[in-house]
């Protein structure tokens, strides 16, 4: 490319990354932009940038963009900076990153600050200029002849690769040679027309104004199935058509077709010479205008075989399709290409005052779409996952459920042309659809729940050609949120025999306790510690093993779902010298020799010893071999009292009589 300077000098445009392929955009207001300027000297020399050159060159470049996106894009000076010294070498946009240390932040208002980076020019570099994100970088050309690299660059830091040219084979499979900046007709490519036009001309293709934003929804279409369209010429104004056809073919855009006729601020599209006003020199031109027809590279290997293969994708945004790859890039009338899946595209006529007409021919769509990896989720960072695997949903308020939306992934539904319609099936009910082209920018469809619950969820897919295909049921549940239970063991109470305490080891700070529904005893108190919660139950009926309902919740009305606790006092038994009213005791009588008599146990009432009951000896368990008999005697009250007992054993045939010794029970309540 030859610029008009004090020499002539040839020069050229990187950028690094890759291009996104184009989707439908909703339009968007004015979008704004802040430039600031900064030189950055080095061994070649220091650049002279001063504030009122870089407003004229800023200038020069909004009447370009306003030229070309009818005033949907501006750029604002907002500061030329102290120059800085660089320590390291600046050979491109990301070195301007690292010798600034500058991260270029937008003031309000504005849709992205970029900084400028001016350096003196390195014949050793053969860039002009790089630019990506919010760096630019400008090898030595910062005048306003040079507002056409600027233009360039800024194509880039706002998303834009290179416009190619492209020579593709006539049959199926197709095949594409591209070359670097082939395209004559647009600014990202080989477009040079700040020399011969005023305002200062700087345009874009129909796609690459579609991916800049500016290019409005009703001025698209897409081709979906075979038909005659007609196309208005893409810089017109008044013309009630669309300015872009996109041919889709594996659910991307993957072919473009436009009209630009070398009419009004285009006319110099189609001369081979250009000159600029006086001064007295011509410069070559190639001519590049008419029905267009560009290639796009896909970002999918979904159906790789239907789309055309690359040379090299390197710096490639689109590939104006040519006879030549340096050659001039008219296509006649009555020509008929070849896309890659081997549907036709015949340009029919071309009128600039009122339209092209273009015949598309597809082959019949019999594929059904296919779907895979449908999967939901909620909002990151939201919701906390049960011990089932289920999604659990908190409080919005201490009274309000805050429902979730469920986030279905869309990554997996795709066509070999295009979808139709995406509908989103839950529990049986279709809840959601989307339709038409803004399926290429939409990655998920979301459903707002009202309830807790599982969430047997479907993804339906159909294309243009009626095709359908259904996923895989996927299922979702959620619950609603539940604290950590607590730990809980037990003491003795007040009166161990009667009472107990439960002692609550709290799962969280902010957490309290109740207990209820008793099923003996009462409730005597709730002492609550830093980390320990101690709950008091008396009047427990003696060897009685109660229980309780425990729930814990938190101010937002979070619950731990509760459970269900128990315990018991120490076990109160009867002995020989204390026992309880309705407790039997089984009277200590001791083990005796063979041939014992029948033993009485007797109470001393009113000064006289009394045969309360009496048992046969019987041969038992005894850990004395000696003393194997022994009798089994017992009794139950209905009343406390004290009592004083003796046993005594009558003779028998081998044995005299035997008398214990006294012993006094107290029987309690």
């Amino acid at each position: 490319m030859k610029f008009r300077s004090k020499r002539i000098v040839v020069l050229f445009f990187a950028v690094i990354f890759a291009l996104v392929a184009p989707s439908a955009h909703a339009v968007d207001p004015i979008r704004k932009f802040q430039i600031d300027v900064i030189a950055i000297n080095t061994t070649f020399g220091n650049p002279s940038v001063t504030e009122s050159s870089s407003r004229a060159i800023i200038e020069k470049v909004n009447e370009g963009y306003r030229d070309a996106t009818g005033g949907l894009i501006t750029f604002t000076l907002r500061a030329v900076l102290t120059p800085i010294t660089a320590k390291i070498p600046v050979l491109d946009n990301r070195g301007v990153e690292t010798a600034t240390g500058i991260n270029p932040t937008a003031d309000s208002g504005y849709e992205k600050a970029i900084l400028i980076g001016v350096v003196s020019n390195n014949p050793n570099v053969k860039w002009a200029g790089t630019a990506w994100g919010n760096f630019m970088w400008i090898n030595g050309y910062w005048g306003t002849d040079y507002a056409d690299i600027v233009s360039h660059e800024l194509g880039h830091n706002l998303g834009l690769m290179h416009a190619n040219s492209a020579v593709c084979t006539t049959t199926v499979p197709v095949t594409c040679e591209n070359q670097e900046y082939g395209d004559y007709s647009s600014i990202m490519g080989s477009y040079r027309l700040f020399h011969i036009s005023q305002p200062y001309v700087a345009r874009f293709s129909a796609i690459e104004l579609d991916l800049l934003k500016v290019l409005p929804e009703n001025k698209k279409m897409v081709a979906t199935d075979s038909g005659e369209f007609k196309l208005a010429p893409v810089y017109s104004l008044g013309i009630d058509l669309p300015k872009l056809i996109y041919v889709p073919i594996g659910n991307e855009y993957i072919y473009g077709i436009e009209y630009r006729p070398a009419v009004g601020a285009d006319s110099a599209l189609a001369q081979t010479q250009l000159s600029k006003p006086g001064v007295n020199l011509i410069y070559s031109n190639t001519p590049s205008h008419g029905l267009q027809l560009r290639v796009i590279k896909g970002k999918s290997d979904a159906y790789s075989t239907i789309q055309p293969k690359f040379n090299s994708v390197k710096y490639f945004g689109t590939g104006l399709v040519s006879e030549a790859l340096s050659g001039a890039q008219v296509q006649p009338v009555g020509k008929t290409f070849t896309l890659s899946d081997g549907s036709t595209v015949t340009f029919v006529s071309a009128d600039p005052n009122v339209g092209a007409v273009v015949k598309i021919v597809r082959p019949a769509d019999t594929e059904a779409p296919k779907i895979s990896n449908v999967t939901a989720r909620m909002p990151d960072g939201t919701y906390y996952r049960g011990p089932n695997g289920e999604y659990l949903i908190e409080h919005k308020t201490p009274t309000e459920w805050d429902y979730p939306i469920l986030m279905i992934s869309l990554s997996g539904a795709t066509d070999n042309r295009l979808l139709k319609s995406l509908e989103l099936e839950i529990n049986g009910q279709i809840v959601s659809t989307i339709n038409g082209s803004s399926m290429t920018t939409v990655k998920e469809l979301t459903y707002q729940t009202t309830s807790v619950g599982n969430f047997a969820i479907r993804v339906i897919a159909t294309d243009y050609s009626g095709n359908k295909t259904q996923s895989e049921i996927t299922n979702y549940a959620t619950d609603y949120y539940y604290l950590g239970k607590p730990g809980v063991g037990t003491e003795i109470g007040p009166d161990p025999l009667t009472s107990i305490k439960f002692i609550i080891y709290k799962a969280n700070d902010d957490v309290t306790y109740q207990v209820s529904e008793l099923s003996a005893g009462t409730l005597k108190s709730i002492e609550v510690g830093k980390r320990l919660v101690e709950v008091t139950v008396v009047d427990i009926p003696r060897n009685t093993t109660i229980t309780a309902k425990l729930i814990g919740s938190n101010a937002s009305g979070e619950t731990d779902g509760g459970q269900i606790i128990s315990g018991a006092p120490e076990t109160a038994e009867c002995t020989n010298s204390i026992c309880y009213v309705g407790l039997p005791w089984k009277i200590e009588t001791g083990f005796f020799t063979p041939g014992s008599g029948v033993m009485s146990l007797q109470e001393k009432i009113g000064g006289k010893w009394v045969p309360i009951k009496s048992s046969k000896p019987i041969l038992g368990k005894s850990p004395y071999k000696k003393y194997p008999v022994g009798y089994e005697i017992s009794l139950s009250y209905s009343a406390p009292g004290k009592h004083t007992y003796r046993l005594v054993i009558a003779p028998s045939k081998k044995l005299s009589s035997y008398t214990g010794p006294a012993f006094t029970q107290v029987v309690k309540p």
